[in-house]
C-alpha cells in the first residue's frame, strides 16, 4: 500500500460517514467517532514508524486506523448506542459493512486480508488462535492505537464537564454510581473484565486502566507515560484501598515495561 491508497481510503471514509447525516447534520456521537478514527489513523501511523516498519506497512497501518471503527456508524443508526452488549459487535458489523463496498478492490489480497481482519477483531477481548503472524502484527498495533485514543475521548468528555453524555452512549451505566465490587475483584484477580460488569463511570475508568496489561508494543507504553494516563484516570476514581492497590500495581507494571523494554510476566493474587 502507498500514500495514494491511504488518501483514497481516507476520502472514501469521509464520504461514507457523510451518508449518516440527518437534515444535513452528523449526530454529535458519530462526529466523535469520525474524529476518533482520524486520530487513531495518526496514532497507528506513528506507532508503526516508531517500530521502524517499512513505508508500505506504515501506510497500511494508517489505513486500518481510518477504517477500524466503520461498524460504529451503522450500529448507532440501528440501535442509537455504542454498547455492543445490547446491540451488535461493532467489529463484526464493520467487517460486514466494508465488504458491501468496493473500496478495497484495487488493493492486493494481502492488504485486503489485513484490513478486514483488523476491523473484525480490533475490539475482541480474546483473539482467535488461528490468526497468521503478519495479520497479528497489524492487529496488535491497531488495538494499541485504538485504546490510546479512547483514553483521549473519555478525558475530553469528562474534562469538558459533559460526562452525562456517557449515559446516552452507554445505556444502563449510572455514571454517578460507585465502583461495582464484582468488577473490582475480577480486575484484582485477573487484570481484565468485561464491560458487562460496568455499572458506573468509575467502572469504565477501571476497565480502561487495566488495558495497560494488554498493550502490545513498548512505544505504546511510552505514549501512556508521556500522557499521564494513570494519573488522569485516577482523578476520577474514589480514594479506596482496593483501588489504590490496583493503581499501584498498574504503575509498577508500566514502569517495569519501560525500564526493561519488554512486558513483565503477569502475576495476580
Amino acid at each position: 500500500m502507498n500514500s495514494n491508497d491511504v488518501i483514497r481510503i481516507r476520502d472514501w471514509f469521509t464520504d461514507y460517514v457523510a451518508t449518516f447525516r440527518e437534515d444535513g447534520q452528523l449526530h454529535r456521537f458519530l462526529q466523535l467517532k469520525y474524529e476518533h478514527s482520524a486520530r487513531v489513523a495518526d496514532e497507528a501511523r506513528d506507532l508503526a514508524g516508531d517500530l521502524h516498519w517499512p513505508r508500505e506497512e506504515v501506510c497500511l497501518a494508517e489505513a486500518l486506523g481510518w477504517l477500524h471503527d466503520i461498524g460504529r456508524f451503522s450500529q448507532f443508526r440501528d440501535f442509537q448506542c455504542f454498547h455492543d452488549a445490547i446491540s451488535v459487535n461493532h467489529g463484526l458489523r464493520g467487517w460486514e459493512d466494508l465488504q458491501k463496498h468496493d473500496i478495497l478492490d484495487t488493493l492486493n489480497p494481502y492488504d485486503q486480508h489485513i484490513l478486514l481482519t483488523g476491523i473484525r477483531h480490533h475490539n475482541a477481548r480474546e483473539l482467535p488462535a488461528d490468526i497468521d503472524s503478519e495479520c497479528l502484527r497489524f492487529l496488535m498495533l491497531i488495538r494499541d492505537a485504538d485504546k490510546l485514543d479512547i483514553y483521549n475521548v473519555v478525558y475530553e468528555v469528562c474534562e469538558s464537564g459533559e460526562s452525562e453524555r456517557f449515559a446516552e452512549m452507554l445505556p444502563g451505566v449510572d455514571i454517578h454510581a460507585p465502583p461495582n465490587p464484582v468488577l473490582v475483584e475480577e480486575l484484582r484477580t485477573t487484570g481484565s473484565c468485561s464491560y458487562t460488569h460496568a455499572r458506573s463511570l468509575a467502572d469504565i475508568f477501571l476497565i480502561q486502566l487495566c488495558w495497560i496489561y494488554t498493550f502490545n508494543y513498548v512505544p505504546s507504553y511510552a505514549r501512556m507515560a508521556r500522557r499521564n494516563i494513570i494519573k488522569r484516570s485516577s482523578a476520577y476514581l474514589p480514594d479506596d484501598p482496593a483501588i489504590r492497590a490496583l493503581i499501584k500495581q498498574l504503575a509498577d507494571f508500566m514502569e517495569t515495561t519501560l525500564a526493561d523494554g519488554r512486558k513483565p510476566e503477569l502475576v495476580f493474587a
